[in-house]
């Protein structure tokens, strides 16, 4: 009995799929105001919510020379880490806010796990042949398995 194969697809899959429900939820929460009565604290997390789903998608899809500078991106404890802050920032009484911040924690626990038993992230989807990723900083991508 051997070790299950992994698939760097199926964890990125993952990722983007978050990150979408992120941005979904991150724009709900900010179009849903009460009454006329502004919240201005919930109305800044939710902004934040939004630019943070975009920049995980775009990091999913393609390593531009920014992402060398929040390097914790391109590493699975990172990402993991970031997905933990990104969940308990989704807290609240509201059901979806709840569902959305114990599904960020559980893919981020994912993430760190990861982290321990693979040791890299997957390079972005549209990367995959490249050898060369521009990034101004060391990161570990891991390699898909052969089948």
């Amino acid at each position: 009995m051997g070790c299950p194969r992994y698939s760097p697809i199926f964890v990125q899959m993952i990722s983007l799929a978050a990150s979408v429900f992120l941005l979904a939820f991150g724009i709900l929460s900010l179009m849903a105001q009460n009454g006329g009565a502004v919240d201005i604290r919930g109305a800044i997390v939710s902004i934040y919510l939004i630019l943070f789903a975009i920049m995980l998608i775009i990091a999913e899809i393609r390593a531009f020379e920014f992402f060398g500078y929040v390097r914790f991106i391109y590493s699975a404890a990172g990402r993991g880490l970031f997905f933990i802050f990104l969940g308990f920032l989704c807290f609240s009484t509201h059901p979806l806010a709840l569902t959305c911040g114990i599904c960020l924690i559980v893919v981020g626990i994912i993430f760190v796990i990861f982290a321990f038993t693979v040791g890299g992230i997957p390079k972005p989807f549209t990367q995959r042949d490249v050898d060369a990723i521009p990034l101004s900083t060391d990161v570990r991508f891991v390699q898909q398995a052969q089948v």
